[in-house]
């Protein structure tokens, strides 16, 4: 069995890890994204998917543009 892992695509120069791994389930939510790993750990990303790979079991982020309103 093959877990999917989370990439952010382009410069990601905050606390969010470039990576996050053995992804069980991706959920939209109105604040982005949920993650959920395989052990039950939850991270709400403020991302949109840009690109799914099955072959690879890798999904692309990309941070979510927030505007001052957002703030």
């Amino acid at each position: 069995m093959c877990l999917a892992q989370v990439r952010f695509v382009g410069n990601e120069a905050d606390k969010t890890p470039d990576s996050l791994i053995d992804i069980a389930r991706i959920e939209r939510t109105p604040a982005g994204l949920q993650v959920t790993d395989l052990v039950g750990h939850v991270t709400q990303l403020e991302a949109e998917i840009r690109s799914v790979d099955f072959m690879e079991s890798v999904v692309h982020l990309e941070r979510r543009e927030t505007s001052p309103a957002d703030q």
